[in-house]
C-alpha cells in the first residue's frame, strides 16, 4: 500500500513540475501532509527554482 501511495505522491510532484502546491491538490491532500509523505517515502524535495 505504501509502495502505491508513493507511487502516486512521485507521479503528482512530475505532473506538477515539482510544484507541491499544485500536488497536493491533485492528490486532494493538504501542503503539509504531501510535505509529511514526501519526507516519510525519503522523496527529495523540490526546490524552488531560479529564474
Amino acid at each position: 500500500m505504501r509502495a502505491v501511495d508513493r507511487q502516486r505522491v512521485l507521479e503528482a510532484l512530475e505532473q506538477s513540475a515539482g510544484n507541491q502546491t499544485r500536488a497536493a491538490k491533485l492528490l486532494g491532500i493538504s501542503l503539509r501532509t504531501l510535505i509529511n509523505r514526501i519526507d516519510a517515502y525519503g522523496i527529495p524535495r523540490p526546490r524552488k527554482r531560479s529564474p
